[in-house]
């Protein structure tokens, strides 16, 4: 695949690889770090998750002892996991990496937690009150996470436009805060208005029809590789198939095919195909929002 030289990625202590799913920057990541001496950070709302490795597309055990990576197998499949944790445990990095430790490669797809370390979000840690966890729970399993949402769009609707209708955990929360301050999660939370300078953003991006035979080449090779049987796995060991990490690409499309709702192989891989293409759509309109990136072209 055609890609950046490393030589053309300018030097600095933070390098942010960004760009849509199945693109390459796992692949780009690797090779810099080796290269430069990085450690890397993972800005991946599920790569966090043990046990869930092939529809996360992970890289391989063999490089994660090669290479030090953060924010990878931090959490069991029914820990949750927030924005907020991710910026509490990414910006120690970013400042040690400015003041004499290793250079950091922070690498992934998960377009808000780019945009709030860039914008170097703030959100109250505001305790929430057990009784209303505990109705909003209910709610999500008598009504689903569409009917929350809406709820959520009701009452605060730039936070639901940036909220999938499916992440339950991130619709509650939002829900959690705008019921316990009275204020919606937009207003509560603060973010500098300008643009951190302190990282070098590379960008990569290619035509659509590159880019959806990559995801139609992952979508086959996570089947091939096993994430049935991977799925199967987690569901064997009693993790519930409506937890929060089963949004996962990959794993909601697996557990419809488990339960008979796909009803063959090539139907699951039409599924993880057409749901990662619209994911790579969103993707794509989280990076535009960011500013001085040095984009390439790849395929």
């Amino acid at each position: 695949m055609p890609m950046m030289y490393y030589a053309e990625i300018p030097k600095a202590p933070v390098v942010v690889i960004i760009g849509p799913t199945a693109i390459g920057k796992s692949d780009l990541s690797v090779n810099l770090a080796r290269e430069r001496g990085c450690e890397i950070a993972s800005a991946d709302a599920f790569q966090v998750y043990r046990k869930m490795d092939i529809g996360t597309a992970k890289v391989p055990a063999a490089i994660l002892k090669e290479i030090t990576h953060y924010l990878v197998d931090i959490r069991d499949p029914d820990e949750s996991y927030s924005v907020g944790e991710f910026l509490s445990e990414v910006d120690p990095l970013i400042h040690r990496a400015h003041n004499g430790g290793p250079p950091l490669i922070i690498c992934g797809g998960t377009g808000l937690y780019i945009h709030s370390m860039l914008h170097q979000y703030k959100t109250p840690n505001i305790a929430v009150d057990p009784a209303l966890r505990e109705a909003l729970n209910k709610d999500l399993v008598r009504l689903g996470s569409r009917a929350l949402w809406e709820r959520l769009a009701s009452i605060d609707p730039e936070a639901a436009r940036d909220i999938h209708p499916h992440h339950s955990s991130r619709i509650q929360r939002a829900l959690e805060l705008a019921v316990t301050t009275g204020q919606p999660i937009s207003i509560l939370r603060s973010a500098a208005p300008i643009q951190r300078q302190d990282c070098v953003l590379i960008g990569l991006r290619s035509n659509r029809e590159y880019l959806w035979d990559r995801i139609q080449t992952r979508a086959d090779a996570m089947i091939n590789s096993g994430l049935i049987d991977e799925v199967s796995g987690l569901l064997a060991q009693g993790y519930s198939p409506d937890l929060p990490a089963f949004q996962a690409l990959g794993y909601k499309e697996t557990v419809a095919y488990l339960n008979g709702t796909l009803h063959t192989i090539d139907a699951l891989k039409t599924a993880i195909f057409h749901h990662t293409r619209q994911f790579a759509k969103r993707q794509m309109t989280w990076f535009k929002r960011i500013q001085n990136v040095h984009w390439t072209e790849v395929g």
